[in-house]
């Protein structure tokens, strides 16, 4: 049987002057990917920047399926919650765009 992952995309406005933080979490070798790293079911991160704004930027994770990305997110809940805290401070905004599948 074929796997379908999924990707949840996400929009962040990094704030100015602290761009190069923010992609210490955020970029391949991030402390997000690392966190991510830690469950079988995820399959990699790609972080785009606007080419018109800087601040701007998306990310997109690949994982099983969203029960796998549920799962993940109950089992390091603690560590989930406290890297997002520490996030907080290096963006003006964060939003979910959606979770999407691949038609074929």
């Amino acid at each position: 049987m074929k796997r379908s992952l999924i990707q949840i995309v996400w929009e962040y406005r990094a704030k100015r002057g602290r761009i190069s933080a923010f992609l210490e979490h955020y970029s391949v070798s991030g402390t997000w990917i690392v966190l991510f790293q830690k469950d079988q079911t995820y399959h990699g991160t790609k972080l785009m920047r606007d080419i018109e704004d800087e601040t701007r930027y998306l990310t997109i994770d690949s994982w099983d399926n969203t029960d796998s990305f549920t799962q993940f997110r109950k089992r390091f809940a603690e560590e989930y919650q406290a890297l997002g805290r520490r996030c907080e401070k290096l963006t003006d905004s964060e939003r979910c765009i959606g979770v999407l599948e691949l038609v074929e």
